[in-house]
C-alpha cells in the first residue's frame, strides 16, 4: 500500500500597482484564463510588460498575482492619509494616558503629513482637505430646487 504525501505550501499574495490589477481583471472579464493572463499579458500590454521588466521580483509578483490573487498597492495618497490618522490616533491617546510629551510628538507627525501634502500641492481628503463621502454632493443636490432649470455651480 503506497501512502500519497500532501504538500502544501501558503503562498504570500503579492502587492501590485493599480494600474496591473485593472488590467488583470479587465482581461479577466474577456473571460481569459489565468495562465493565459500570467504568461500572455506581457506580451500584449505595455503597462504589465514595464512593470515585470522592472525586476524579477515584479515578474514573479505578477504570475503570482495572475494565478493566485493580489492585493493593490496603497497609492501615495492613501498611505499619507494613514500616517496622518496614526498621528492623530496616537496623539489623542497620549494625551488622555497622561503622557502629554508623547502627545505634542503624535501631533506633531500628523501636522507634518498635512504639511507635507499642502506643500507638494495635493489633496488629501481627510488630510488637508475634508473627507467627502457623498455626503457633501448630496447636500448640494437636495438643497437645490427641481424647478430652478437655470442653476448653474457658478451662481451659487
Amino acid at each position: 500500500m503506497t501512502k500519497q504525501a500532501k504538500h502544501t505550501r501558503t503562498i504570500e499574495l503579492p502587492e501590485i500597482p493599480q494600474e496591473v490589477a485593472e488590467v488583470i481583471e479587465g482581461l479577466r472579464s474577456y473571460s481569459y484564463s489565468d495562465p493565459e493572463i500570467a504568461f500572455k499579458t506581457p506580451k500584449i500590454s505595455y503597462v504589465v510588460r514595464d512593470y515585470v521588466e522592472e525586476s524579477k521580483e515584479n515578474a514573479s509578483s505578477f504570475i503570482i498575482a495572475a494565478m493566485h490573487g493580489y492585493t493593490v498597492e496603497k497609492s501615495p495618497e492613501e498611505r499619507l492619509r494613514e500616517y496622518y490618522e496614526r498621528g492623530r490616533e496616537e496623539a489623542e491617546e497620549s494625551y488622555y494616558s497622561g503622557h502629554s510629551h508623547l502627545s505634542v510628538y503624535a501631533d506633531g507627525r500628523a501636522k507634518g503629513a498635512k504639511d507635507a501634502a499642502t506643500i507638494l500641492g495635493i489633496t488629501v481628503p481627510g488630510v488637508n482637505a475634508p473627507e467627502d463621502d457623498g455626503k457633501i454632493a448630496e447636500a448640494l443636490a437636495d438643497s437645490l430646487d427641481e424647478d430652478d432649470e437655470e442653476w448653474t455651480p457658478w451662481e451659487a
